[in-house]
């Protein structure tokens, strides 16, 4: 098993492509895609625990509560999973791909666990050279978003990573509207109710 994750892990860094066919080919992994989003969520859950209290940052009050109740916290990061996987499994059938939706978990499963695995070999090196930290940051939201274009290429079987990036510009931009006009909304409501 852990062999398999250590290929895997080889595999991405070096053809992110043959990663995500690998993955998308793996009939005992799809099967247990829910299981293996469900252990990630926690894995990110332990670590975001762990490194709030060796590396504490600025005060963040629904961050330092969703910390302070686990559960809560899980229940958080796999909702904010699905989401993103509900999204790039209907959107990409929108725009004419042909990626499962258990495909989609397991690969977006698997980026957010290779996320986290640099995520810990970011701070070892962080705390080896300090000062290294925004520059390391940056490297890490390219390295994430290059990964997540790649994926999602060939998950519906597009040919354009360009198209794909667009498309996801252009998401987050939609779900980004819809939040604030929802928050907007949410604010008035309670604003209402207050007079």
């Amino acid at each position: 098993m852990l062999r398999r994750v250590g290929s895997l892990m080889r595999l991405t860094l070096t053809d992110p492509r043959a990663a995500a066919r690998a993955l998308m080919q793996d009939e005992a992994a799809l099967g247990q895609a829910v299981p293996i989003a469900l252990a990630v969520v926690g894995f990110g859950v332990m670590l975001s625990f762990i490194l709030a209290q060796l590396m504490p940052g600025p005060e963040f009050p629904m961050l330092d509560f969703l910390l302070g109740n686990p559960l809560l916290y899980a229940g958080f990061q796999f909702a904010l999973l699905l989401f993103s996987v509900v999204a790039i499994y209907a959107v990409g059938r929108m725009f004419g791909g042909t990626g499962g939706f258990q495909q989609a978990l397991l690969l977006m499963s698997w980026v957010q666990f290779f996320m986290l695995v640099v995520q810990i070999v970011a701070v070892g090196v962080m705390l080896l050279v300090p000062g290294v930290g925004i520059l390391l940051n940056y490297a890490i939201m390219v390295n994430f978003i290059w990964l997540m274009v790649v994926f999602i290429t060939e998950l519906h079987g597009f040919t354009s990573r360009l198209k794909v990036l667009g498309g996801m510009i252009g998401t987050a931009f939609v779900v980004a509207f819809v939040a604030s006009a929802l928050l907007s909304a949410l604010g008035m409501g309670i604003s209402v109710q207050g007079l």
